[in-house]
């Protein structure tokens, strides 16, 4: 009798838990296999295949006697079931786009061969889009921001890109620049080239192009509000944009309208960026007096005249604006 119980209890109780739907599970990876053939002849041994969902790669193999094996697993908490899944195929210098296409079947063993051309697909003819982001921003004087350059490939691959930025450089003054995430996965050439008021970057891909419907960030530069700056807003522009395929054709593009709006907070003396110069600024220049830029303690805010040093006429220019507010 206690053990019939027992036994109805445990039924209840499993009977209560809540049941989780089968996407929420952990299901075995899909395998994909096949041939790999590229204008209709099998590919050499070593020959990489990729694996992706929404335009992000998820796992990739080389070839066997021109045969691959793959495993798309499902991330915990996610759910590919009915996903699309495309391929891709390194062939020399370049990334092919397989014409097959397949489901994501949680345990499915799923024989797909792949067939990749090196002859030109023809594309949506979309331009490639570049934009700055922010559009605007509010910044106080001294203080670094960051401005993108964002692309939006819609086109052909682009294996060559030149971009240059422009800002008025008696309101603001650059500091760096990075590679943003397009341009970091793969092997490059870059260079880039700094002027008064002007950078250019220029990009070479050495082993792979940027590909279409690639969306992201190209680059990242820093500039910060020069601290003499007499002017309440400054702007940053794009002034060329260009992008060309592996036989140096120029891509359609859009964005050489796109600009940031910088409005500046403060006054000339407002180090401490509190909107009005006081004893509080006083202070803290008076304790980078004397330092140069590459000194540990040097303060490049309380380098009022911008010319790499804190000294008699930073305090001159401070006791100038003594009691301003903005």
């Amino acid at each position: 009798m206690v053990r019939l119980v027992s036994t109805l209890v445990i039924i209840v109780v499993l009977s209560l838990l809540p049941v989780q739907p089968l996407s929420a599970q952990t299901m075995p990876p899909n395998r994909f296999y096949g041939r790999v053939t590229v204008d209709g002849q099998s590919v050499s041994d070593g020959t990489v295949v990729s694996v992706w969902v929404a335009n992000i790669k998820r796992a990739e193999a080389i070839t066997v006697s021109s045969n691959y094996v793959l495993d798309l697993a499902q991330a915990v908490g996610e759910n590919l079931v009915d996903k699309t899944v495309t391929f891709k195929i390194i062939f020399g210098y370049k990334q092919l786009d397989a014409r097959e296409t397949a489901r994501w079947e949680g345990g499915g063993v799923t024989k797909i061969d792949l067939t990749g051309s090196t002859q030109a697909i023809e594309r949506s003819g979309a331009p490639i889009a570049v934009t700055l982001q922010p559009t605007k921003t509010l910044q106080k004087r001294g203080q670094p921001f960051d401005v993108s350059v964002m692309a939006s490939i819609k086109q052909s691959d682009v294996w060559r890109g030149e971009i240059t930025v422009s800002f008025d450089p008696k309101v603001l003054k650059f500091t760096g620049m990075a590679k943003g995430a397009l341009l970091v996965p793969e092997p490059m050439l870059d260079v880039s080239k700094i002027e008064d008021g002007k950078v250019t970057y220029i990009f070479f891909r050495t082993k792979l192009p940027l590909t279409s419907l690639s969306d992201g960030e190209l680059v990242r530069l820093s500039l910060r509000v020069r601290n003499d700056a007499t002017s309440s807003e400054g702007k940053i522009s794009l002034s060329v944009i260009s992008f060309a395929d592996e036989n140096a054709k120029a891509a359609a593009v859009t964005g050489k309208d796109s600009f940031v709006a910088v409005s500046i907070l403060g006054t000339v003396g407002d180090i401490n960026g509190d909107g009005v110069v006081d004893f509080r600024d006083v202070s803290l220049l008076t304790a980078g007096y004397g330092f140069k830029q590459g000194d540990g303690l040097f303060d490049p805010r309380s380098d009022l005249n911008e010319d790499g040093e804190t000294g008699i006429e930073d305090l001159a220019i401070l006791a100038g604006n003594m009691g301003r507010k903005g």
